[in-house]
C-alpha cells in the first residue's frame, strides 16, 4: 500500500483508523472556480479514531449508518483499516449515483441492517 495522502500518511504513520468516514467527513479544495482541479483533500472529525492495535475497539458499533462496514455490524472486525476503506466506497457510491437512489436503496437497507443487530 502506497499511502498518497496526508492524511493517510499520517493515519497509517501514527497506526490509527478514522471509523467514521463519510462525505460530511472530507473537505475537497478545488483550485478553480469551476471545481475540476482539486488541489487538496482533506479528512475531518477524529471525534471516533482508535488506535490499530485496541483489541476494545475491534468489537465496537460505531460510524454513519449508510457507511458502516458489515463487520462493525456483525461487531467481528479484523482489520480496522478496512472498516475505513468499506466507508471510502461507500462515499464513491455516493458520489457516483443520484443522491435519491442513495438514500433510498443503499442508505435505508443499510440502516436497516445496522437496525437489526441492535445497535
Amino acid at each position: 500500500m502506497y499511502p498518497r495522502d496526508t492524511t493517510d500518511q499520517l493515519l497509517l504513520a501514527c497506526r490509527y483508523a478514522h471509523r467514521d468516514v463519510k462525505g460530511e467527513n472530507i473537505l475537497v479544495r478545488a483550485a478553480s472556480g469551476n471545481g475540476r482541479h482539486i488541489t487538496d483533500v482533506r479528512l475531518i472529525n477524529f471525534g471516533i479514531v482508535c488506535r490499530l492495535d485496541d483489541e476494545t475497539a475491534l468489537g465496537e458499533m460505531c460510524g454513519t449508518p449508510g457507511f458502516i462496514a458489515p463487520e462493525t455490524l456483525l461487531r467481528r472486525v479484523v482489520d480496522v483499516r478496512k472498516v475505513d476503506v468499506w466507508s471510502l466506497a461507500c462515499v464513491i457510491l455516493e458520489q457516483s449515483v443520484d443522491e435519491d437512489w442513495f438514500e433510498d436503496n443503499w442508505f435505508t437497507v443499510n440502516s436497516q441492517l445496522t437496525s437489526m443487530t441492535d445497535v
